[in-house]
């Protein structure tokens, strides 16, 4: 997708003040844009299902918000407690952590039709902070892995494979 060029000062955003207050709803998560396509992506609390996360977005060009993640998904994570990046979107496919069952999930479209797909299966770890690696086909994300019970926490910058789930490359901090 190719840029706007525009005079400085003078770029029309797509995102309105508008935009982002338009339902009550409290927005979680700053803005992302999809490299591929423009799309601009973002997480909200959404008020009538008591509070959990959602991924909404806004094609360029377009005034008309979109949910992509279903009713019933809950878009947040609790890395280091207080949580960090719970999606990241690559060539319109959101991949998100889940707060019910720490687990991560594709989902290649939007709406309450297209159902997302479970990558790693619900466990004791934890995902944040995830960019996608489109040479490898993997997310590069913090893992936090609380399987120890009251030991330590291990937490370690990790490659998921988007086909497989399976993680790779450890270092724990």
């Amino acid at each position: 997708m190719g840029g706007v060029e525009a005079e400085y000062g003078s770029w029309k955003s797509p995102i309105s003040s508008h935009l982002v207050t338009r339902s009550g709803n409290k927005v979680d998560e700053e803005p992302q844009v999809d490299p591929v396509t423009g799309n601009v992506f973002w997480s909200e609390s959404v008020n009538t299902e008591e509070g959990r996360n959602a991924v909404f977005y806004v094609t360029p060009g377009k005034s008309e918000v979109m949910r992509w993640t279903p009713p019933g998904y809950d878009v947040r994570t609790r890395v280091n407690e207080y949580g960090g990046r719970a999606f990241t979107v690559y060539n319109n496919t959101v991949f998100f952590s889940q707060v019910i069952d720490d687990a991560l999930y594709k989902q290649d479209g939007p709406g309450p039709d297209t159902q997302p797909s479970r990558l790693t299966s619900p466990s004791k770890k934890r995902y944040a902070d995830g960019v996608y690696w489109p040479l490898k086909k993997a997310l590069v994300m913090v893992v936090e892995d609380h399987e120890q019970g009251g030991r330590e926490t291990v937490t370690a910058l990790m490659a998921v494979d988007i086909n497989t789930g399976i993680l790779g490359l450890s270092g724990s901090s």
